[in-house]
């Protein structure tokens, strides 16, 4: 069920026993793996793997292109880094409908780009744990990322429906 969630601590992906077998494999993997991609929370988000020591891995999961759960469409530009394929920064594009939500009546707007918006050099697994850490530790940085979530909803109710922790 969709219930506000809480910035304070970190979400899982699945549900066991599938979650474990998963971050075992990556685990196992990581020497192998760059970037992590998913979808399906209807927003811009990440997770950081860590082994413990440091972490190792970004997921960086993008915003939904549909419509579903009264969100404007998104999607993403990357910029990855020519010598090793790696996810450098994206910036965030979302399509305002007006009218019927016909094709001709849709507007682009950029919203942000990570680098800019956060100051870190790169999109990586460090500068997201470090995020993560600040995110956690001031209200202030927390409301700044919800009010940029809000902002591209074309529902104010829909930040407290599909936020999840």
């Amino acid at each position: 069920s969709s219930k506000p969630g809480n910035c304070e601590k970190s979400a899982s992906f699945w549900k066991a026993p599938y979650e474990s077998g998963f971050l075992q494999v990556v685990k196992d993997s990581k020497d192998l793996l760059r970037d992590g991609y998913a979808g399906h929370t209807h927003m811009d988000d990440f997770r950081v793997l860590s082994d413990g020591s440091s972490p190792f891995l970004q997921i960086h999961i993008a915003a939904a292109i549909s419509r579903d759960h009264r969100n404007d469409s998104g999607f993403e530009i990357g910029v990855y880094d020519g010598a090793s394929g790696a996810l450098d920064d994206y910036a965030i594009v979302f399509l305002t409908w007006s009218g019927s939500g016909a094709i001709p009546g849709t507007v682009q707007r950029q919203m942000y780009d990570f680098r800019q918006l956060s100051g870190f050099p790169s999109y990586s697994p460090a500068a997201l744990e470090t995020l993560n850490r600040l995110v956690i530790s001031s209200a202030m940085l927390r409301a700044r990322f919800m009010d940029l979530f809000s902002a591209h909803s074309s529902a104010s109710s829909a930040l407290s429906a599909n936020w999840r922790s």
